[in-house]
């Protein structure tokens, strides 16, 4: 799963653009990212080229340790300069590695999704029909809904903000019967 989720990210970044991944203690998570996210380093020789990381990739990890209630937070791939200014630009000068925004995302998605819960009379049997479902909640979780935390005063009046927003990718909120008529662009062909 954790391949799965790393290759939508990678098709939907853009390359050379900034990338600041934040992700949890588990060691699949950094593995997996720095396999997909390499470009090909042409020398000029017979045979494969050499693959090397992004040049914008930066991996923060946030660690929680069951002893003592210990959180440790490191950069465990990239510029720690450049990834401080990202954190800085998302969420403001008091910002720090976290994992909020997926846990938000995480407890949202349990909560409108049962067959991700532990006991549910709704079994994720089929991988399909939950797929479309995730696909759909994640969209109207980024896209819909203004989330507080991501709101900002304008003129005195505050501006709900939807995380679609925040990322650049729109400049209001949707409405649903607008994301159900969006029409999804085909993937393009690697060159």
């Amino acid at each position: 799963m954790i391949d799965d989720v790393v290759r939508h990210v990678h098709r939907a970044a853009r390359l050379q653009s900034p990338l600041l991944w934040a992700t949890d203690g588990f060691s699949s998570w950094k593995t997996r990212i720095l396999h997909h996210f390499r470009v090909k380093v042409e020398n000029g020789r017979r045979g494969r080229p050499r693959l090397v990381e992004w040049a914008e990739l930066h991996i923060a990890q946030l660690v929680k340790r069951t002893y003592g209630e210990r959180i440790e937070r490191r950069l465990a791939f990239g510029d720690l300069f450049e990834a401080l200014h990202m954190i800085e630009q998302s969420q403001g000068k008091r910002g720090t590695i976290n994992t909020a925004f997926v846990e938000r995302l995480n407890a949202t998605l349990r909560t409108w999704l049962p067959a991700l819960t532990r006991r549910s009379r709704h079994a994720g049997n089929y991988r399909d029909r939950l797929e479309r479902h995730f696909f759909l909640t994640a969209a109207t979780y980024n896209f819909v809904r203004p989330h507080r935390s991501l709101r900002i005063r304008v003129e005195g009046k505050w501006v709900e903000r939807t995380p679609g927003m925040v990322a650049g990718l729109t400049d209001r909120p949707w409405t649903v019967e607008e994301l159900l008529r969006f029409k999804v662009p085909p993937p393009q062909k690697a060159a």
